[in-house]
């Protein structure tokens, strides 16, 4: 499939009783199209879209990767970014694993140069690592999410660093929980380690 600004190629085959491997590749060479169909008025980007699928229907995989050049919606630009994902389904459970990078991030003036991060879930149960990073400021955090009839997060590891002013969450964890009606954060505390 081709129209003026991007193309899709899916080939193989899929199954419901046997073995399915079926690829895709899409290319977008300019979305300002895409986005007027959306309904968006100030964004663009280019790049591509790369999936497998494959496996038996009761253990099927697929493998992601996204790569966008220069993107811009409304003020947030971005040079590129990098996604690779790898997501299982067996006996009907669904796991993620996934890593991003992006680079030269402005949003409405302020940059960071790169942000890495990584995610793996079960749907009820996350754990994802995130890092960014600029001229002035270094920033960490490990942390772990469970969705129920509220929210908990204990995030394990925090860190930032500004201008080499280093604060570093003490070593218990911290936990943050979300309900309809209440939040409590608790044992949250930041350690100055000086420059």
């Amino acid at each position: 499939i081709k129209t003026l600004s991007s193309d899709l190629t899916i080939s193989g085959n899929f199954h419901q009783r046997d073995t399915s491997n079926m690829q895709a590749l899409l290319n977008v060479y300019d979305a300002r199209e895409l986005a007027a169909l959306a309904g968006i008025d100030s964004a663009n980007t280019s790049g591509s879209l790369r999936a497998q699928l494959y496996g038996l229907p009761n253990e099927l995989k697929a493998d992601l990767i996204l790569q966008l050049d220069s993107s811009y919606y409304n003020t947030i630009k971005l040079n590129s970014l990098l996604l690779n994902a790898t997501t299982a389904i067996k006996n009907k459970k669904l796991n993620i694993d996934a890593q991003a990078t992006a680079h030269s991030i402005n949003a409405s003036g302020f940059v960071i140069d790169s942000i890495n991060g990584s995610i793996k879930s079960d749907l009820k149960q996350h754990q994802f690592a995130l890092r960014a990073a600029n001229n002035d400021i270094q920033a960490l955090i490990n942390s772990r999410v469970a969705v129920s009839d509220k929210i908990r997060m204990d995030i394990d590891s925090l860190g930032i660093n500004y201008k080499n002013y280093n604060w570093l969450l003490k070593p218990d964890s911290t936990r943050i929980e979300i309900a309809q009606d209440k939040y409590s954060i608790t044992n949250f505390e930041l350690q100055s380690t000086g420059q």
